[in-house]
């Protein structure tokens, strides 16, 4: 795998991605080591300035309508700090930087997912659940 490479303005592949919290752009259709699949989560996250992110442990129950149910467990995953959990934007930051981890690549017949942060550097989000296709 190749590694992530830093964009610049005139770099202009269909797969731009900017990050919305360091501003730096990758090209997310290039699998990596550091973005093994297309996520939108930013590859230099490691590098944003404290407070901006996240350490979160989930576990996802993936349930489906043709398939035998998976349960995946990711560990000290990093992502953008979210709002308050009473604010609107909460929920939104769910779908966009949880969401991305459930599925196990089946894309046919229905499928939920259940999600639940047992472990955080923010200890306000442990114990919080959120749930999809239902």
């Amino acid at each position: 795998m190749s590694e992530v490479r830093i964009l610049h303005d005139d770099d202009q592949p269909p797969g731009r991605t900017t990050c919305g919290t360091c501003g730096l752009s990758w090209d997310n259709n290039i699998s990596t080591a550091t973005t093994p699949v297309p996520s939108g989560r930013c590859p230099f996250e490691y590098e944003h300035p404290d407070g901006s992110t996240v350490t979160v442990t989930l576990v996802i129950e993936n349930t489906y309508e043709l398939y035998d149910d998976v349960t995946t467990t990711y560990s000290d995953v990093v992502v953008p700090a979210p709002p308050s959990v009473d604010s609107d934007e909460y929920d939104d930051w769910a779908y966009d930087h949880i969401r991305c981890f459930t599925g196990v690549g089946h894309e046919d017949g229905d499928s939920w997912y259940d999600v639940k942060i047992t472990a955080s550097s923010d200890p306000a989000l442990v114990g919080r659940t959120f749930d999809w296709g239902y």
